[in-house]
């Protein structure tokens, strides 16, 4: 029960997150556009109507291999997305001389927080942890390089609005989260048609679940637009969920099911759950007040 208390919450805020991601980058992609719809597109109401009406349907869907295409557009999109910021510094005249304060110990929970979502998704390998390791670097190092502690939340914010590589990342940042909406819901969905009685019909219990997720996916964009900031709300899924469901859980149950554990293993396991406890509340906390602040 725990455990999916912890797996359905990261869902709904991962989905804040995308959603927030989504709204910023589509805004800024319509900005400067003068046609009728795209001057509606970029107010609250119309955007949001906007994101309804392109995500909804998928999230509907009781059998995924209908998009499962989608999964491929998001690994594209991401590849695109880096591509576009390594070319920003090469052709948009914006040099690599910014600084940035290599360590800050008041952002420690923060960051942590961050870093422990960005790394919760992954399976556990070699490859795979060295590939998003070698990306989310290069990124951080050239955002930080090029925009210093000017740099927004989504390093999109701060590419050249002008710049055609820009429109390329925009695009982008607004395909992936698109493709990720039917993905996260789906589970949450079977859930609660399983969780019916079965002495309603089919069409009763699919209708009942397509209405609960509508509602979710409504709550999740409500929740967007009140909390607009990336980071924060990635941070915050990071220290609440991610520490939890990544670090704390595993380690209790391995100390659970395996008593023969050596001494030092039984040391360094409670070791990484006592740390990993306190980021998680200290990142909480910040992040929280941090959000509230600028509701």
């Amino acid at each position: 029960m725990v455990v999916n208390i912890f797996i359905y919450l990261e869902v709904f805020l991962s989905l804040v997150s995308y959603t927030i991601a989504l709204y910023d980058n589509l805004a800024t992609l319509l900005d400067g556009v003068h046609s009728p719809i795209a001057h509606l597109s970029t107010s609250n109401f119309y955007t949001i109507t906007l994101i309804i009406c392109l995500a909804m349907p998928s999230v509907w869907l009781v059998n995924l291999s209908k998009i499962s295409f989608l999964s491929s557009v998001g690994v594209i999109s991401s590849i695109l997305l880096f591509v576009a910021v390594a070319l920003t510094p090469a052709f948009s005249g914006i040099e690599l001389n910014q600084k940035i304060s290599s360590f800050n110990i008041t952002k420690i929970p923060t960051v942590t927080g961050l870093y422990i979502f960005c790394f919760a998704s992954h399976m556990v390998s070699v490859i795979s942890f060295a590939s998003v390791t070698l990306v989310y670097v290069t990124v951080g190092l050239l955002g930080a390089r090029m925009f210093g502690a000017k740099v927004a939340g989504q390093i999109t914010m701060s590419m050249p609005k002008s710049f055609a590589v820009t429109k390329m990342a925009l695009i982008a940042t607004t395909l992936t989260p698109l493709t990720k909406y039917a993905f996260e819901v789906f589970p949450i969905g079977v859930g609660v048609e399983n969780s019916l009685p079965r002495a309603l019909s089919k069409h009763t219990r699919r209708f009942i679940r397509r209405a609960f997720v509508s509602f979710f996916l409504l709550v999740v964009l409500v929740l967007a637009l009140l909390a607009p900031q990336f980071q924060n709300v990635l941070a915050l899924t990071g220290c609440i969920v991610s520490f939890g469901i990544s670090v704390v859980i595993p380690c209790v149950l391995y100390l659970r099911i395996f008593d023969e554990t050596s001494a030092a293993s039984k040391t360094l396991l409670v070791a990484v759950i006592c740390v990993s406890s306190v980021l998680g509340i200290l990142g909480t906390i910040t992040t929280g007040k941090s959000l509230v602040e600028n509701m």
